[in-house]
């Protein structure tokens, strides 16, 4: 366990609090991983594993959808711009049933919450990640292929409105997605 690591994992959760309104999920989780890691210093462990009933239980009347609309196509459009919390997002939307139309996305590792740390030497900085994603369905570097490719220019606001219509009206009109 790296002292930085904790001390990032802080800073993270000072700027948090100093929020008018900071989300209180978020500010459990930080909580969560701050006491975890300090623990996990303090006897001298490499590693420390986020335990899997720590997460904050769901706010009562949770929004989170389990599934999509029986019937009703959903399309999402992405492209080599899709990084991160977009990667994310389709992680949990296509599993439900929606759509990738568009481009390839990006890929990402398994790697996440980046610090930096400059060298001794003080001419460059390195990169250190401080977590690891276990169990992650999506496979360390892989991109999303969309089901429909456009081939076209993504700038063209006017042409991919039109081919995204399209497509769902032949979704419709089959009962396909």
């Amino acid at each position: 366990m790296d002292a930085a690591n904790l001390a990032a994992i802080r800073e993270f959760g000072a700027m948090l609090r100093a929020q008018p309104q900071p989300d209180a999920e978020v500010l459990h989780w930080v909580d969560v991983i701050d006491r975890g890691m300090a623990a996990a210093l303090a006897r001298g462990e490499a590693l420390w594993r986020h335990p899997v009933d720590a997460d904050a239980p769901a706010p009562p009347g949770d929004p989170r959808p389990r599934a999509l609309g029986a019937g009703v196509p959903v399309h999402v459009l992405a492209d080599a711009g899709c990084a991160s919390a977009c990667l994310d997002a389709l992680d949990l939307w296509l599993p439900l049933g929606a759509i990738h139309v568009g481009g390839e996305t990006s890929a990402d590792t398994v790697y996440m919450d980046i610090r930096q740390q400059p060298l001794p030497s003080g001419l460059a900085t390195v990169s250190i990640p401080m977590k690891v994603y276990r169990g992650r369905s999506r496979g360390h570097n892989q991109p999303y292929r969309p089901a429909h490719v456009w081939t076209g220019d993504f700038a063209d606001e006017a042409a991919l409105s039109a081919w995204t219509a399209a497509l769902a009206d032949a979704a419709r009109e089959t009962g396909n997605r």
